[in-house]
């Protein structure tokens, strides 16, 4: 066998396993971030190995120039930072979710290997509603445990995640469940539709126990989106369901109920905390628009030149997505990012239009995410920036994988493969 036709075997070899390492490594890098830098390293020496293995560094997609873009900023928010230490690692995971993103979308080139990462979904969703049980600090929300969970700290796993955070995670893994229990409930067996019922009710007491508003809020759209999607008239219980929310805030007074939202103090997700946090996110925006003030720097920046006037808390990020990737990388670095998520709103969009069964219901599932991560941005950031903020790129990069295949098989008959 010739040389150079051995080293091509070889690449294309590698690249039919390259995403398993890849997400181990993912996964004990959000254990210890000093892992980071070698999964990077993974990443980038696959687009070498692609190369060689396929005469290509990855798929050509309309979101690859944005992305690329994206992490041209990434530089940018380095040299611009106060506190390298606290930035390296955020400008780190935000490399990794790039690179992870087209590490799938170049994987996942087949319909069966879609399908494995749908069902990895499905298991890591009940992995993270399990583990919030013991990793998850209630302390936030229930002052009555603290008797309970103090006992835990000596666990060095035990209070790490915020809430508020998982809530926010959970709510993505639920939409995609119930799109999958509303577009294919005939197709799949009832042992696993069970499941699948059981799951999401656990997931749904995981949600009520992190009381995160803003996390239900994005649910409650997310599920809107999906009934709209799936039935001709599903807009008719939605709109009796809104009739009747007006109706019952008018009767108890809308002063009423912003003032019980409001008269919540002391705490981060109180309402004039959240209305101050936003006012110095701002500002720091209108004062750094082309840099921003550095990926990770929030409490720093804003407590030096920004001081809180009522707000005596931690506040650890500006509480909305946009603002937040703004103040990360910079008025550019926001418009590259909403550029990629608008593609891939188009690319779910392409994928619900398919009169195939499953690309249906996978670009319902993430029109439905999307708009739960939407909507949530709007009051909180934890799809940034934060350790399950990966699973957002995981979701993109499924999308964008399972987009290639429908534009590669839509002139060739239906998929091989289905769930």
């Amino acid at each position: 066998m010739p040389f150079k036709t051995a080293i091509k075997q070889t690449a294309i070899l590698l690249a039919d396993f390259e995403i398993w390492p890849f997400s181990f490594l993912i996964l004990i890098s959000l254990l210890s971030e000093k892992f980071l830098p070698y999964t990077i390293i993974y990443g980038v020496i696959f687009w070498f190995i692609r190369w060689v293995a396929f005469g290509r560094p990855t798929f050509a997609m309309p979101t690859t120039l944005p992305l690329l873009l994206l992490a041209l900023t990434i530089p940018v928010s380095i040299y611009a930072t106060p506190l390298l230490d606290k930035s390296m690692p955020e400008a780190l995971r935000l490399l990794t979710g790039i690179l992870y993103f087209f590490g799938i979308v170049n994987w996942a080139k087949t319909p069966r290997r879609v399908n494995w990462l749908l069902y990895g979904s499905i298991i890591l969703g009940f992995s993270l509603a399990a583990a919030s049980l013991i990793i998850v600090n209630y302390l936030e929300k229930f002052s009555i445990l603290e008797g309970v969970l103090a006992k835990l700290k000596s666990l060095s796993f035990a209070s790490t995640v915020h809430p508020n955070v998982m809530a926010g995670t959970l709510i993505l893994f639920m939409i995609g469940i119930c799109a999958f229990l509303i577009f294919r409930w005939m197709a799949i067996r009832n042992l696993y539709r069970l499941g699948l019922i059981l799951l999401t009710l656990f997931m749904s007491g995981i949600l009520i126990l992190t009381q995160s508003r803003g996390a239900m809020i994005g649910l409650a759209t997310g599920l809107c989106l999906l009934i709209v999607l799936r039935f001709r008239r599903g807009w008719i219980p939605i709109a009796i369901v809104v009739v009747a929310s007006v109706v019952i805030v008018s009767q108890i007074g809308p002063q009423r109920i912003w003032n019980s939202i409001a008269s919540e103090t002391g705490g981060a997700g109180s309402l004039a905390s959240r209305e101050e946090t936003w006012m110095r996110a701002k500002l720091m925006l209108q004062d750094y628009p082309l840099t921003g003030i550095g990926m990770g720097t929030y409490t720093e920046v804003a407590d030096t030149l920004y001081p809180f006037a009522h707000v005596a808390i931690f506040v650890s990020h500006a509480h909305n997505l946009y603002l937040q990737i703004g103040l990360d990388l910079g008025l550019p670095g926001l418009v590259f990012w909403l550029a990629t998520w608008f593609v891939l709103i188009v690319m779910a969009w392409q994928l619900y239009r398919n009169p195939e069964p499953f690309p249906r219901f996978l670009g319902a599932a993430v029109l439905g995410s999307m708009a739960a991560m939407g909507v949530h941005g709007l009051l909180d950031a934890v799809t940034w920036d934060t350790r399950p903020a990966i699973i957002i790129w995981g979701i993109w990069g499924l999308t964008a994988a399972e987009w290639n295949i429908f534009k590669k098989t839509k002139m060739q008959g239906t998929r091989s493969i289905e769930v």
